[in-house]
């Protein structure tokens, strides 16, 4: 094949291929830039949505752990009676000596004790032990990992001030702490510390001040990593700002604190203070920055949430009982629920009289009356206070005198004319009238006068006396009643038109009025007798007391409910429906505040005029 014959056919392919491939054209650097920038945006979003459930799926495996942690713990609680202590722990305290909590790891000890776990629970990306903190008390605890993912954090504790930016791990919290404070003591005081969290990322430092100036307490959702964490690895850039106004919510002694209820109210003071920086999704809390607190004059409310927060919240047992409802409220501070008479001092003091012992309430504080503080007999029927200021009190064995520093007793070798006292008064002339099973004493602070039934008194079981307007002595018997006008004695029976001869009880009002509750109804006397039953809406025949109160209502406490009398002839009816304590009041008194007291088999309730 000559020269020509290839030129010929080279010529004919290079026809054919500029023929194909002449249209086609190459990609700009233009092009090629945005091209790669589209798949460089595809990789990244690629990257960040792996990277994003991953996180998350670490933390929902933490939070897993967590709960898995917490729920073997409460169960070991319930086979052991106690929490497991923390591994290698370190001791958190109070002035350097009071402990207040014990923090390091869930770790090997832990989990031999929690057998149901099959292995130690570590994080997934660090291989760390979880944080583990249990408080002095060896009741409440907190569990601690990190979170890496924001989307599932929930704020519970915020303030523009204190939460930080651009966090990469903040804390993730399981517990059964309180929240609120920790109580610690030294000798016989008590100190209850505001502190919202019992873990640190620093336990080298082991006094609270200390590792509060360094703002080194983990409290979940914030920035922090426990001290058991590697910093190595998990990266932050907040804390948690704890810098508390008041540290110190009470100190004093343990006694002072649960009989004193202005204590109570001042811890919720100071709890009230301490968290205003704060918004919370705590209802406890809310409830506590909702209320407007007058220490001098407590509401409702004010009571039953400072001790809901001592009594239930920071778990500090009380002796009492307190339950309330719109303006009803029940104290069970008494050692003896069966209460006899109520009646208030000219300190505002106020006494009641119970089947074991007397108690006092002033200014929201409790103080009790026994036979170690020399009263005669724990068995109490009324308190009265006499003109010189001294409370006298009458018990089934004699009488027993206070006066503020010393007690004194009369007894029968006095000229007692019986023991077993029932009621007593001081009449207009400063006398002392003593009732009893066997009759009537008459005490003029010199001489002793007895009063029989050769004095023509209806029967020597005498079960109430009262002195009227007029200056009369009225007493009450198990035969009728009978009026001393300083003369001669005038008894009255069912002939009478009494109602029932079984007379309980007897009160005279400012009209000249004289009421007798009986074991069947009730009777009035103003010169004529008008008798109240079923048919006028008295709640229940058995009369066990009756009280005029200030504006002229007539209150009857019976053994079913209580009963009110206004001077419009309207009748109202109490029960347990209506928050009273119990069915069965004994005594009814009206305080200088015009509030209502009722005393009861169980307990006392007072109604907020």
């Amino acid at each position: 094949m000559n020269i020509k014959v290839l030129r010929r056919r080279a010529k004919s392919i290079y026809k054919i291929i500029k023929r194909f491939i002449s249209p086609l054209k190459a990609f700009t650097l233009l092009e090629l830039l945005v091209t790669i920038t589209i798949l460089a945006i595809l990789f990244t979003v690629a990257f960040m949505s792996v990277t994003g459930f991953l996180k998350k799926s670490r933390d929902v495996s933490r939070f897993e752990n967590l709960n898995r942690m917490n729920f073997w713990i409460e169960l070991f609680v319930l086979e052991k009676g106690f929490y497991p202590e923390p591994d290698n722990a370190a001791d958190i305290t109070y002035s350097w000596s009071m402990l207040l909590w014990s923090q390091w790891t869930f770790w090997d000890d832990v989990t031999r004790l929690i057998w149901k776990l099959s292995n130690k629970p570590v994080d997934l990306v660090s291989n760390n032990d979880f944080a583990y903190s249990l408080a002095n008390d060896k009741k409440q605890y907190e569990l601690w990992s990190v979170l890496e993912s924001s989307e599932i954090m929930f704020q519970d504790m915020t303030s523009e001030t204190y939460a930080r930016s651009k966090i990469h791990v903040r804390s993730m919290v399981v517990w059964n702490y309180n929240w609120i404070s920790l109580t610690t003591s030294s000798g016989w005081t008590i100190y209850i510390l505001w502190l919202p969290t019992i873990l640190s990322y620093d336990t080298t430092d082991t006094d609270i001040v200390s590792l509060i100036d360094k703002k080194t307490l983990a409290y979940r959702w914030y920035g922090n990593i426990a001290s058991s964490y590697t910093w190595t690895v998990f990266r932050i850039d907040g804390w948690f700002d704890f810098d508390p106004s008041i540290l110190v919510l009470y100190s004093g002694t343990y006694d002072n604190l649960i009989n004193n209820e202005s204590e109570w109210i001042g811890l919720l003071e100071n709890t009230q203070e301490a968290y205003s920086w704060v918004v919370t999704n705590n209802p406890v809390i809310d409830d506590i920055l909702d209320l407007v607190v007058d220490p001098s004059n407590p509401s409702i409310d004010v009571r039953e949430i400072a001790y809901d927060l001592v009594n239930n919240q920071l778990e500090i047992p009380l002796p009492v009982v307190l339950t309330s409802w719109d303006n009803w409220v029940t104290y069970e501070y008494l050692l003896d629920s069966d209460t006899r008479s109520i009646t208030q001092d000219t300190n505002f003091t106020l006494w009641f009289a119970t089947k074991s012992w007397v108690f006092t309430s002033s200014w929201n504080t409790w103080t009790s009356y026994t036979e170690a503080d020399w009263l005669i007999n724990k068995d109490v029927r009324t308190v009265i206070e006499a003109d010189d200021w001294r409370m006298w009190m009458a018990t089934n064995k004699w009488v027993s005198v206070f006066d503020w520093t010393n007690w004194l007793e009369y007894t029968k070798s006095d000229w007692l004319i019986d023991d077993d006292v029932v009621g007593m008064i001081q009449s207009s002339d400063w006398h002392f009238w003593f009732t009893t099973k066997k009759w009537v004493s008459e005490f003029d602070w010199t001489t002793w006068t007895d009063h029989t039934t050769s004095d023509w008194i209806a029967n020597k079981i005498v079960t109430w006396i009262v002195e009227a307007s007029n200056w009369h002595i009225w007493i009450s018997t198990i035969d009728g009643v009978s009026r001393y006008n300083w003369a001669v004695w005038q008894t009255y029976t069912e002939a009478d038109w009494l109602v029932d001869k079984n007379v309980l009880t007897v009160e005279a009002d400012s009209s000249w009025n004289v009421w007798f509750g009986s074991i069947n109804w009730v009777s009035k006397y103003s010169g004529s007798w008008l008798s109240y039953n079923e048919i006028d809406w008295l709640v229940d025949k058995y009369v066990n007391d009756i009280f005029v109160d200030n504006i002229w209502n007539t209150w009857f406490a019976t053994v079913a409910w209580a009963s009110k009398l206004d001077t419009s002839g309207n009748w109202t009816s109490f029960t347990k429906d209506d928050w009273l304590a119990d069915n069965d009041v004994q005594v009814i008194f009206q305080d200088t505040d015009s509030n209502i007291w009722f005393g009861t088999k169980k307990w006392v309730t007072i109604y907020f005029n």
